[in-house]
């Protein structure tokens, strides 16, 4: 899906305050153990994953991560990716299930668009689910293109 970020207009929400972006080495494991705890039992391959990259994410300057915390506990994820000047990706919205149904994901993501606007994108793109299109059309995201998955 795609999101001409000039029709787009920032999203103001109290739960913004919960929400942090960056690139340093706890928004990392931050990042990892949401995604992480989104599989029964706990997928260690990612937090392994990510342990070992974080050196390499750390030396980027296209990835930073938003999470959204809840008191202290990271709760709802999603990596932020700029593919060039004018078009950043957004990859990995991701909300523990028990928190989900709050509005958490739904503030995490529009804290991002509202970050994207910011430094001049003028496109955001993501991959989305069919649980994800009512939410992403509602902000103004257009499906460009589909594909199917077989297992």
């Amino acid at each position: 899906m795609i999101l001409n970020l000039d029709n787009y207009v920032p999203v103001q929400n109290i739960n913004h305050v919960n929400a942090v972006i960056g690139n340093d080495v706890k928004l990392i494991q931050d990042y990892a153990e949401v995604v992480a705890k989104n599989w029964t039992p706990t997928d260690l391959n990612v937090l392994e994953y990510y342990n070992k990259t974080a050196s390499t994410i750390l030396n980027s300057n296209s990835v930073k991560y938003s999470i959204y915390y809840q008191g202290n506990k990271p709760v709802s994820v999603i990596e932020l990716f700029s593919s060039n000047d004018k078009t950043a990706g957004l990859y990995g919205l991701a909300t523990l299930e028990s928190y989900r149904g709050k509005g958490i994901g739904t503030a995490l993501l529009t804290f991002a668009l509202n970050k994207c606007k910011d430094p001049g994108f003028s496109n955001v793109i993501l991959q989305a689910s069919e649980d994800g299109f009512s939410i992403y059309k509602k902000l103004g995201f257009k499906i460009y293109t589909e594909y199917y998955e077989f297992s």
